[in-house]
């Protein structure tokens, strides 16, 4: 996998370097192409000369000569090497002097003329002078170079800067999105790794290392999920049958002792064994919840008679003597039915109200009330009880959105916890009120 993915990198980095390199190499080439194309003064002065006659008599330029001049905005004189006199001009600048002495013609030969380039040329007895516009070219010694080229020069090279930046902003988005091609499916999995891989991971060139200890942390995670959850069942499974014989001897022992000063040393394990008996319920749930491949087994049905038949299980436990538990229902709702898991819909009933009494040592009030409110089937459960203050509220309401610490299992609500994810994997919705010392209720509206 190292070896892929960097020997990619690095061949591609070096192939970009190379192809820029050729790119400045090619701008350089068509410059100095351009360059020599343009300033071939040899060659237009050879041009120009072959268009000139020297006899003993006169110099003479024919008409293509004159041509070529005019066309070129040329002029040209022709010099006598012995008295440094103009002998011949054609279209000279009235500037121009028409006598030279050999140092001049030194310094013009290599230089200018009255600010004009001029190149020299040696014919017969005379040396002609071409000259050029002004500012067209610039001599330093025997050389010359165009000035519009020399213009052009700070132009190309910021040409020459801006294509190496564009090439390499390109290189940059593009590298970055095949990286992100790459390492957005690999992102994702790792966020899915907490839940569980759904599906087998597809291979991506280059990242094979990575996506096989992908697939075996998924795999490892699922196995430890699932050692959890049997353990956890297994632990309340074992623990449930001496509960059993706890409770049974203890309601034996209420039925035949008549002292009430040991009903008071009796309700309390009573009680007490009641709710390890539903925590170890809300552990297995718990368990059941958190591992991602437990699916819910929906059934038909009937939500009044349903929720009937749960309280009355409640009811028929006895231990709530400061409890009074009142059920209302719309007449309506008899043949309503709902797509729920029983048995996980049951766990969230017994829950809420547990809570309602557990919280509630001195006894209170529960009022059990099933609506329709707006087309949504609403379950309310009631208690005049204690209530929670505003904070405490608003820990109740984001439970969900925190870690659940078991340690504080019960302080921190998990039957509130587990009923709420129940609710909301049966696709509905749970609301939490309060007012402190007045009531606690919660609405669950499916």
């Amino acid at each position: 996998m190292k070896k892929n993915i960097f020997k990619q990198i690095i061949l591609k980095f070096i192939l970009s370097f190379v192809l820029i390199l050729l790119i400045n190499l090619l701008i350089f080439t068509i410059c100095v192409l351009n360059i020599k194309n343009n300033h071939s003064v040899s060659e237009r002065i050879d041009t120009i000369m072959n268009h000139v006659s020297v006899t003993n008599s006169a110099i003479t330029l024919d008409e293509k000569g004159q041509s070529l001049l005019k066309q070129k905005k040329l002029w040209l004189l022709a010099i006598d090497n012995k008295t440094g006199k103009v002998q011949y001009s054609y279209q000279k600048p009235q500037a121009i002097p028409n006598q030279y002495f050999y140092t001049e013609v030194a310094k013009f030969s290599r230089y200018y003329l009255n600010d004009y380039p001029v190149f020299t040329y040696a014919k017969g007895n005379y040396l002609f002078v071409i000259g050029f516009p002004k500012n067209s070219y610039a001599r330093y010694s025997n050389n010359y170079l165009s000035i519009s080229m020399i213009k052009k020069i700070p132009f190309i090279f910021l040409l020459t800067i801006l294509l190496n930046c564009a090439y390499f902003i390109l290189l940059y988005i593009y590298s970055n999105y095949r990286l992100r091609k790459k390492i957005l499916p690999l992102v994702k999995m790792i966020m899915q790794l907490p839940n569980g891989l759904s599906s087998s991971i597809k291979p991506i060139y280059g990242l094979e290392e990575i996506i096989q200890a992908l697939e075996q942390t998924d795999n490892k995670l699922k196995e430890e999920q699932k050692f959890r959850q049997d353990w956890i069942a297994g632990i309340a499974h074992d623990i449930k049958t001496p509960l059993s014989i706890v409770l049974s001897n203890v309601a034996i022992a209420k039925d035949y002792a008549h002292n009430p000063e040991l009903n008071k040393y009796l309700d309390p394990i009573l009680t007490e064994t009641y709710y390890i008996q539903n925590v170890l319920n809300d552990l297995n749930i718990f368990a059941r919840l958190n591992n991602q491949a437990c699916s819910l087994q929906k059934e038909n049905i009937y939500i009044l008679s349903f929720i009937k038949e749960v309280i009355i299980q409640i009811l028929n436990q006895e231990i709530w003597e400061n409890i009074d538990i009142a059920f209302h229902a719309e007449e309506d709702l008899k043949n309503v039915s709902l797509q729920l898991d029983p048995f996980l819909f049951s766990r969230v009933i017994h829950n809420l109200i547990y809570n309602a009494i557990l919280h509630n040592p001195d006894g209170c009030q529960i009022t059990i009330s099933l609506t329709k409110i707006n087309e949504k089937i609403c379950l309310t459960i009631l208690d005049d009880g204690i209530g929670v203050t505003n904070e405490q509220l608003k820990q109740l309401n984001t439970l969900d959105d925190q870690p659940f610490d078991i340690a504080f299992i019960r302080t921190t609500g998990i039957g509130l916890y587990i009923s709420k994810k129940i609710i909301q994997l049966n696709n509905g919705r749970m609301v939490l009120s309060s007012k402190y010392k007045e009531f606690f209720k919660v609405e669950i509206f499916l």
